[in-house]
């Protein structure tokens, strides 16, 4: 069916999700699209980076990443007006310790 049809055939299990059964073909040519859109965001990556780098040799006006990760700490409660536990307040600091 995978083969006649050219799509993905998804099993269930007690009306959940459990396996996805496809053609090598259709595999292989979605992975070369995962592979392409990773390439591509690497390469986009690489481009932002440079350009900072490049303003950064120039004098451009830095920001400090303590100051960076407060507004973008900010910006997170504000613009999903959520409150977080103390547990997950940890964790996000963790994470920009760790960063």
């Amino acid at each position: 069916m995978a083969h006649e049809k050219g799509k993905p055939v998804y099993i269930t299990k007690n009306g959940e999700g459990d396996l996805v059964l496809m053609s090598i073909d259709a595999f292989e040519k979605r992975e070369a699209i995962i592979d392409f859109e990773k390439r591509e965001a690497i390469i986009d990556l690489k481009e932002k980076l440079l350009v900072a780098e490049e303003q950064r040799l120039s004098g451009d006006k830095t920001i400090p990443l303590d100051s960076v990760f407060k507004e973008s700490r900010r910006k997170l409660m504000k613009n999903y007006d959520v409150e977080l536990l103390p547990a997950a307040d940890d964790a996000l600091d963790n994470i920009f310790d760790y960063i």
